[in-house]
């Protein structure tokens, strides 16, 4: 299991990413920041005491089944939980910015 390390997600590299975790990881922090790039997080979980902050204009979609116990924080842009889960952590949605999930399969904690 992956541990311990600060991920960023900003406007280097591919203009649209999509991100396939292999094994569950813990990291230290989570921070997608990003005007341009629409993100997508899936495959294994994002997992431990860790949030996520979504930063930006752009759309970040999480697939996966996160089961991390931090707050998840919208700052900007769009969050999307598209038949993932947040089971453990909270949502917090900055004024401007969006929370959708796909009602049939997105669970999280408000």
């Amino acid at each position: 299991m992956a541990t311990q390390l600060s991920v960023i997600f900003d406007e280097t590299g591919s203009a649209s990413p999509d991100i396939n975790i292999t094994e569950v990881v813990e990291p230290f922090s989570v921070l997608v920041n990003s005007d341009t790039n629409n993100y997508t997080i899936g495959g294994a979980a994002i997992a431990g005491s860790t949030g996520l902050t979504k930063s930006g204009d752009s759309v970040l979609t999480l697939t996966g089944h996160n089961t991390y116990g931090g707050l998840t924080t919208v700052n900007a842009g769009t969050l999307a939980l598209t038949g993932g889960s947040l089971s453990n952590s909270s949502v917090n949605v900055a004024v401007g910015a969006s929370f959708t999930e796909d009602s049939r399969m997105g669970k999280y904690n408000s």
